[in-house]
């Protein structure tokens, strides 16, 4: 499951946490602090160039059919310490 909350820093207040752990109960969660304005520029100037924004739809039509690959860093560095 994902459930995806947008907010500003000064809405996340101890009655939101409250709520998600309510909601999410005995499951383990990842929280990822993303500065929006950020994003959005970088995405804009990506864009911008016609490779680059058909690279970006179609990895973003991925992620939406869930074809999405999980790579576990620590085998990443076990392998390339073999090599």
């Amino acid at each position: 499951m994902i459930a995806n909350y947008s907010l500003k820093a000064e809405e996340l207040t101890h009655d939101f946490i409250g709520k998600l752990k309510e909601l999410h109960k005995g499951l383990a969660i990842n929280i990822t602090v993303i500065d929006t304005e950020q994003i959005s520029d970088e995405t804009t100037y990506l864009l911008n160039n016609s490779a680059n924004r058909t690279k970006l739809l179609k990895a973003l039509d991925n992620v939406r059919k869930g074809n999405v690959v999980e790579i576990d860093l620590a085998t990443i560095e076990k392998n390339a310490n073999s090599l």
